[in-house]
């Protein structure tokens, strides 16, 4: 039967236990040496199950890993679709807020045009009342005048009327003296005829 030398015991150990195992500890006879080596070997197949085991178990670990991260690639195109679709909502929001904003201005403009036509609309109205103002003033000023005027004139035709009734006594007495002047001449001329014929008739008897 071959006997394992100690320079093989010593890198077996070595490759089986590492620097753990002294080669002072290992069995010296052959029968210890495979009851030894047995021993070793159930432990490495122990330890290869372990291995093994652990093997699957990192393995199975890698599948999860591997979902976990189909998972968040599926998340990320999610949220990649989802952020363009945001992004594109965004654009077209603020498009639209753009177009709204310039009809905004346009509409802003038209509104301060039509104030400042109102205002110098408003100024033009303000001007004509003023001169509306001032005719009223003129002709308020003109009916007093004008009143004054009737005033004066009522006066006037009041001491008109006095004058004319005064005229009309001093016409209505002269008629009456004229009358009287007259009928007193047409007696006179009557008198005298009749003196004379009454001087005719007398000069007749004589």
């Amino acid at each position: 039967m071959l006997k394992a030398s100690p320079i093989l015991n010593e890198s077996l150990s070595q490759v089986l236990f590492g620097s753990q195992v002294s080669t002072t500890e290992q069995p010296t006879n052959f029968a210890s040496q495979i009851e030894f080596l047995i021993n070793t070997n159930e432990i490495l197949n122990q330890q290869n199950d372990n291995v093994l085991n652990q093997i699957k178990l990192i393995r199975q670990q890698e599948v999860e890993i591997d979902l976990k991260k189909q998972q968040i690639h599926m998340r990320e195109d999610q949220y990649k679709r989802l952020m363009m679709n945001k992004l594109s909502a965004i654009q077209t929001h603020n498009t639209f807020l753009k177009e709204t904003g310039n009809k905004l201005q346009t509409e802003i403009e038209f509104i301060q045009g039509e104030k400042v036509l109102n205002e110098q609309k408003l100024q033009t109205m303000r001007e004509e009342l003023d001169t509306l103002e001032g005719a009223k003033q003129k002709i308020i000023v003109n009916r007093s005048e004008i009143n004054t005027q009737i005033l004066e004139e009522a006066n006037r035709i009041e001491q008109l009327e006095i004058l004319l009734d005064e005229k009309e006594e001093i016409v209505t007495g002269s008629e009456i003296v004229v009358q009287e002047v007259t009928e007193n001449w047409w007696n006179g001329i009557g008198i005298g005829i009749a003196m004379l014929l009454l001087i005719s008739k007398v000069g007749a008897w004589l």
